[in-house]
């Protein structure tokens, strides 16, 4: 058959094509297995594809695996498809540069926060300067945080409205001024609920970024108000993401705790806990400082012993997955003494 732009393809080539555009179908319908196996398929075809194209099918497995959350698996294809995009492309090339950045989400999610800021350091998209100015935020580095998210926010088209929502919100992590910040997340949250709409759970994210940074402002019953809305909305949702939802709990008990709620916020921690626990995927790091968060209610509830064999857990988790001079496992380390 006349096969349109890809006349003169050899039947291999057009068995890689097909099996690729199959995966991407099914992985839009969240068919991760079936998504998996076709692009395992295009990969199996040697004969014929360039190296850019064995690169973009690597890139889509490793974006696959991400959803799935298989970090270790995603990384693999990252890897994989950023040296086969260089070597067909160029190191300078943008789209090396933005597997560049899906690499350091995978390695985010596995804790190693120095490894990926060290991958995004001459990276100028606006998505790796986002990442950059998150992981320099989590690090305490508070004004190369705030230098990223300006230059991503110059670097956004304003028609990019989810892109721009994600720099302001950013910006907004950078910023030690409790009422800048405040005002910053204000901002963005208008922009996302103007533009998704209330109930939306990209809406419910995003109060729940928002919570996190208030916290860290000390400022919890305005995160409170964030976190309730958050789990309202998520709980409405025939789709509901359930380690969203635990992670808005695990905050909802941090604030409960600031607030001096002991009794709903070791309710809270405890159903952080179950809900990770059951969940399929690489949910440690999250279950580990859910497991924080449930050590420290249990100890604001007078439960000292049960509070200390919790957090003990919690460390011995943590350990294994952050930097040695991670903050989070700092703090871990001072809950338990």
């Amino acid at each position: 058959r006349d096969a349109g732009p890809n006349r003169g393809w050899s039947p291999e080539r057009l068995q890689r094509l097909a099996a690729i555009n199959s995966g991407a179908v099914a992985h839009r319908a969240q068919d991760l297995v079936r998504a998996r196996e076709l692009y395992h398929r295009a990969l199996a075809v040697t004969a014929g594809p360039t190296g850019l194209e064995l690169a973009r099918t690597r890139a889509n497995l490793g974006s696959l695996e991400y959803d799935a959350r298989d970090f270790e698996a995603a990384l693999t294809a990252d890897r994989a498809a950023i040296a086969q995009a260089t070597a067909a492309l160029g190191a300078g090339h943008p789209l090396v540069g933005q597997l560049v950045t899906q690499e350091a989400f995978a390695l985010e999610s596995l804790g190693r926060i120095e490894e990926a800021r060290s991958r995004l350091e001459s990276s100028t998209g606006a998505w790796s300067l986002i990442l950059r100015s998150r992981l320099d935020a989590r690090r305490r580095r508070f004004a190369a945080a705030q230098a990223s998210a300006t230059q991503a926010l110059a670097a956004t088209d304003a028609s990019d409205v989810l892109t721009r929502i994600n720099a302001e919100t950013a910006l907004a992590d950078a910023l030690t001024d409790p009422d800048a910040a405040a005002a910053r997340y204000t901002a963005a949250l208008a922009r996302c609920q103007a533009t998704y709409g209330e109930a939306h759970p990209i809406h419910a994210s995003f109060r729940q970024r928002a919570a996190a940074g208030l916290l860290r402002l000390a400022r919890p019953a305005e995160a409170l108000v964030h976190l309730r809305r958050a789990l309202q909305i998520g709980e409405t949702l025939a789709d509901n993401d359930l380690a969203a939802t635990a992670e808005t709990r695990r905050l909802l008990s941090d604030a409960l705790l600031a607030l001096h709620q002991p009794d709903e916020a070791l309710s809270s921690a405890r159903a952080a806990v179950t809900l990770l626990t059951d969940l399929p995927g690489d949910h440690a790091l999250d279950l580990a400082l859910a497991t924080r968060s449930l050590g420290r209610a249990l100890l604001a509830h007078g439960q000292a012993t049960e509070a200390a064999n919790t957090l003990q857990t919690a460390l011995a988790a943590i350990e294994t997955r952050l930097d040695p001079d991670d903050p989070d496992l700092a703090q871990t380390r001072t809950e338990l003494a």
